[in-house]
């Protein structure tokens, strides 16, 4: 298995963010979300079940980002 990769999230940061590197990127956001387990994934969902699960999650993260986004101006 290969370790887990941290990252600098700028360059004047000192706080690092973590990237999966023994399954997939997209998995894993499934996963982290909560909606639905990596069984579940092998086992119940189809191909088209899994892109529709990140294309909702996409859309979730992009409303609350622009909310947020928002709301700071205040």
């Amino acid at each position: 298995r290969k370790p887990l990769k941290f990252r600098q999230i700028t360059e004047r940061s000192r706080a690092k963010t973590i990237e999966t590197r023994n399954i997939n990127y997209s998995v894993s956001l499934i996963i982290n979300a909560g909606l639905c387990t990596l069984r579940e994934l092998e086992e119940y969902y189809s191909y088209n079940d899994f892109l529709n699960l990140l294309e909702c999650l996409a859309v979730k993260n992009y409303n609350e980002y622009m909310i947020n986004k928002e709301n700071s101006r205040r």
